[in-house]
């Protein structure tokens, strides 16, 4: 998912980059997170493309602020982002890569430990899942944008459940090896 893509969703009404920073930590901290210095960057670099156009605003609150805003050129790239193609790149999970060297762990209980670590990481993420759920609906019952709040949220929560349920299975299947070489498994 390319960052100006984001951003574009996000400037419905004009806004300034920490604007944005918060609403990414507010909505989609789950799904995706973005530093403030890419942010920053990527502004700069889709105001120069003419997708963006800012302004300098007085701030009660500190020094002036930059204020951004979508130009018709941005609001078109936005429409072909959301009417293209999905974006199912691969996902970069390191604990994949983790799980895929375990056999040279060389010690079954350390891996055992591994696993439980990697399904108590997923339980965790999925209870973070479920209390923004329960915020979610409180915070804008019926509107539009809780529907596809929701709907990515769901998406979100079913993986996680799918996850938690393969570690699960692979602790069972570890101890199933009854003190056999995990490389075998």
């Amino acid at each position: 998912m390319a960052l100006r893509n984001v951003i574009l969703g996000f400037l419905e009404e004009p806004a300034s980059g920490y604007d944005i920073k918060q609403s990414f930590e507010h909505s989609l901290s789950h799904i995706w997170a973005a530093e403030s210095s890419q942010i920053y960057g990527t502004l700069r670099a889709m105001e120069k493309e003419g997708l963006l156009a800012s302004e300098t605003e007085k701030s009660n609150r500190g020094p002036d602020r930059r204020v951004y805003r979508r130009t018709l050129q941005g609001d078109k790239a936005l429409e072909e982002w959301l009417a293209g193609d999905p974006e199912l790149s691969p996902e970069r999970l390191s604990v994949l890569c983790q799980i895929h060297f375990l056999s040279r762990a060389r010690d079954p209980r350390k891996t055992t430990v591994f696993l439980e670590r990697v399904r108590d990481s997923f339980i965790e993420r999925l209870r973070e899942y479920e209390a923004l759920r329960a915020e979610e609906g409180k915070a804008k019952e019926g509107t539009v944008d809780v529907f596809f709040d929701t709907l990515a949220l769901d998406l979100g929560l079913k993986t996680l459940q799918a996850r938690i349920e393969w570690c699960e299975e692979a602790l069972s299947r570890l101890a199933a090896l009854d003190g056999a070489d995990p490389a075998n498994a």
